[in-house]
């Protein structure tokens, strides 16, 4: 679809993959991607360097960014992840210099690559919230101004980005939002609560998806509910597919146009339940899908072994999998290439140390702290770890509100992470010496 322009998919990453193909070959695709991963991640260091004045902290934040083996393996697949993690890093290295010093080349940076961002990505649509955040960050005589050039600059650019898509492929384009938003509600709707048109179409869609509602009513615990709305979220999509698709005479963008109605019917229904699915979404996502990838590789991720009983056998046991070799056919072989052994060892080096589980978990409270503290702070390195704070909980809050979260989702995101992992050990370690170089002096 990336390779076609399929009209379901935004338009971003397929002009990406043309352009590309056009003028180096298809072959230098994935180069292509890696150097613009290469070259955003150097952005973002340098503004890191700038911002603390710490070479150690420049070179810490390259290594934690490029030693993310995840997002280089996805640079050498058809799939938007890195693209989107580029753009990703040149808004959080562009934010990094606004919260240091204003300048407009920095806000249009920020502006272009948000909105290119959107349209590689539709999750992307939360950075103009992260905008307006920005701007009480900006510590400038003409704040005002200041946020209004940068607010203005990135709802240009996004609505640039729509205009673009609208005169490509034209106003009647078929949009997966409604698909994609009915696959997210579909276990906890009621058709008696949708409009009269599409009352009959949502019964015929419950009973479609009612083996899922069935066993997802039947959970106890919320955790439970949502990993199960995660594992078979393609499969409920699939059984709405085949309920339309059972109806030869449907048309598409009617069908489009019917899903999105039920689905924000379900959510104008009852909006605060809602936002408590959202918000219990985050948290999940927090314990189980942020850096996921790194935590443990999941059976996919077996890739070319996949065949090979006794070699997989050997790399369930060296990964600690929670499966067995039985459990894991042929057709789990869909990973993009074996795991790579750097994700293995910094996995390990981390449970080792800290246990990952307990330091991703004591990162996000430190990040909604300073999500909170950071517009009224002083200290540039704070509002900083703030303005990752908003890009990291706005991009899990944005696929929790439109899909079911699942670690792929969140790995363009899980190198901002530990960048402010990076900043918080720097604006620690810096204030231990400011109170021990205090302590020296009055002593």
């Amino acid at each position: 679809p990336y390779i076609r322009f399929h009209q379901w998919l935004p338009l971003g990453y397929p002009l990406f993959v043309a352009l590309v193909s056009g003028i180096a070959g298809y072959t230098a695709r994935p180069v292509a991607q890696l150097l613009l991963v290469a070259a955003a991640t150097l952005y973002l260091a340098s503004a890191v360097g700038r911002l603390t004045g710490s070479r150690r902290a420049c070179a810490a934040t390259a290594l934690v960014v490029v030693g993310y083996a995840p997002i280089m393996r996805f640079a050498g697949s058809i799939l938007s992840e890195a693209v989107y993690c580029a753009m990703l890093l040149i808004c959080a290295g562009a934010g990094l210099r606004l919260v240091k010093h204003f300048s407009r080349g920095a806000a249009a940076g920020f502006a272009i690559a948000a909105a290119i961002a959107w349209s590689v990505r539709p999750a992307g649509v939360f950075l103009p919230v992260v905008a307006v955040y920005l701007a009480l960050l900006v510590r400038d005589a003409r704040r005002r101004r200041v946020a209004g050039w940068l607010v203005v600059s990135t709802l240009a650019a996004f609505a640039l980005v729509q205009l673009g898509h609208q005169r490509w492929r034209g106003p009647a384009t078929l949009s997966q939002t409604g698909r994609i938003l009915f696959g997210q509600v579909a276990l906890r709707f009621d058709p008696q609560a949708v409009r009269p048109e599409y009352r009959a179409d949502a019964e015929r869609l419950a009973a479609a998806v009612a083996p899922y509602r069935t066993g997802f009513e039947a959970l106890p615990e919320w955790t439970d509910r949502h990993a199960f709305a995660s594992q078979n979220q393609p499969y409920r999509l699939n059984a709405v597919d085949a309920a339309l698709a059972a109806d030869p005479t449907r048309d598409d963008r009617a069908d489009a146009r019917m899903l999105l109605g039920i689905a924000t019917d379900t959510i104008l229904a009852r909006p605060f339940a809602y936002l408590r699915w959202v918000l219990e979404d985050v948290a999940w996502s927090w314990h189980t899908n942020v850096c996921a990838m790194l935590r443990t590789p999941p059976a996919v991720a077996l890739g070319w072994y996949a065949d090979d009983a006794e070699k997989r056998g050997r790399l369930i046991e060296r990964f600690s999998m929670p499966v067995t070799a039985q459990q894991v056919t042929i057709a789990d072989a869909r990973a993009l290439a074996p795991p790579a052994r750097a994700v293995d060892l910094l996995r390990r080096a981390l449970n080792a140390v800290f246990g990952l589980d307990a330091l991703r978990i004591a990162l996000a409270v430190l990040l909604l702290v300073a999500l909170v503290a950071a517009p009224f702070a002083a200290s540039a390195t704070v509002r900083a770890i703030g303005l990752l704070a908003a890009m990291l909980f706005g991009a899990v809050g944005a696929v929790s509100a439109t899909t079911s979260a699942i670690d792929r989702y969140m790995a363009p995101t899980d190198p901002l992470l530990f960048v402010a992992a990076v900043l918080i050990v720097h604006e620690s370690w810096r204030r231990l010496r400011a109170r021990g170089a205090t302590a020296g002096v009055a002593a």
